[in-house]
């Protein structure tokens, strides 16, 4: 692996700048420490790509790498944008194709696909920008009754997600959340315990999963919000239940073929009283040292520096 040209692509354009600065690092850091010489391709807030700090154009990166590392957050690396831009280069990459990205990204495409693939998942309405917030807020409650957990569409990182525990409150954030996103989606919520899953290929698309991690929220908070997920404080335990673990298996199985994820994903799970529900899928999930994804590496006896070069070396395979 040392000899091979690795680029390292993070930063971007989206919300999620920071945290792609932390996975695009951690990888820079393990590639060199491996005895690597890794290429870092910095895309700036404005769009601007950089090569080693040099203000270049992606077509002139493609000539310098053998595989590029896409540690992108968000919109345009997460989406499919960047995904189809390296294919069109002709340029391996990690992470999962255009179709899959966008999939993962559209909280709503993703979720008819979780109801054809019969995994459960809360019931949810799109509401688009132009829609008045007190009418659809009406309409909503007459359908499901509160509280309700509202999100952008699209997005990761659990960027923007509140609840509304009355209409009231939903209506004002549907206006609120309108101002900023061109979309949002509405669901039920569910009561139980948040539970994220990680699954790795190991080749010929099978996938392999990684032992599921509980979430225990801090006191008084009911959603596993942005801050909570990237705090320095330790909300994670490995699933203890043998028969929780195999039914999340089969879902996270179920999710990579159904939606062609590739590489490596994580999920979110609720575990109730009445079943296993899928939240929203990650096909970009963070890698630093605080992310749950880290977290799953080290209870499987892993570490960054394997998973990294297993990675590179099926993007390279074009698997």
């Amino acid at each position: 692996m040392t000899s091979m040209r690795v680029g390292v692509m993070r930063g971007g354009i989206s919300d999620e700048y920071d945290i792609s600065l932390k996975t695009g690092g951690a990888v820079l850091k393990v590639l060199a420490e491996n005895g690597g010489k890794p290429r870092d391709i910095l895309i700036t807030k404005d769009g601007t790509w950089h090569l080693d700090g040099v203000p270049v154009v992606p077509e002139n990166i493609a000539r310098q790498v053998d595989v590029m590392w896409n540690g992108l957050h968000g919109e345009y690396g997460e989406d499919g944008k960047v995904q189809q831009l390296l294919e069109t280069l002709k340029v391996p990459y990690t992470g999962s194709r255009p179709f899959a990205s966008a999939l993962g990204m559209n909280k709503q495409l993703s979720k008819r696909r979780f109801l054809d693939a019969g995994l459960l998942t809360p019931q949810g309405f799109v509401v688009n920008r132009g829609e008045r917030g007190e009418d659809t807020a009406r309409s909503i409650f007459q359908k499901m009754a509160p509280p309700y957990i509202v999100k952008p569409l699209t997005g990761g990182s659990s960027i923007g997600v509140v609840m509304a525990r009355t209409p009231g409150q939903l209506a004002a954030l549907i206006a609120g959340l309108l101002a900023s996103s061109e979309s949002i989606i509405v669901e039920e919520y569910i009561r139980g315990r948040e539970v994220v899953a990680g699954a790795v290929e190991v080749g010929d698309g099978m996938i392999h999963s990684l032992r599921p991690l509980s979430v225990t929220l801090p006191d008084g908070e009911h959603v596993f919000t942005q801050n909570l997920k990237h705090s320095p404080g330790d909300l994670y335990a490995p699933v203890e239940s043998r028969a929780q673990h195999d039914d999340i298996a089969y879902a996270m199985r179920t999710l990579a073929r159904e939606l062609s994820i590739r590489h490596y994903f994580t999920a979110d799970f609720i575990s109730s009283p009445h079943g296993l529900y899928i939240l929203e899928v990650n096909t970009l999930p963070g890698l630093s040292s605080t992310s749950a994804f880290s977290r799953m590496l080290h209870e499987q006896d892993s570490n960054l520096g394997e998973f990294v070069e297993h990675m590179l070396l099926l993007a390279l395979e074009g698997k």
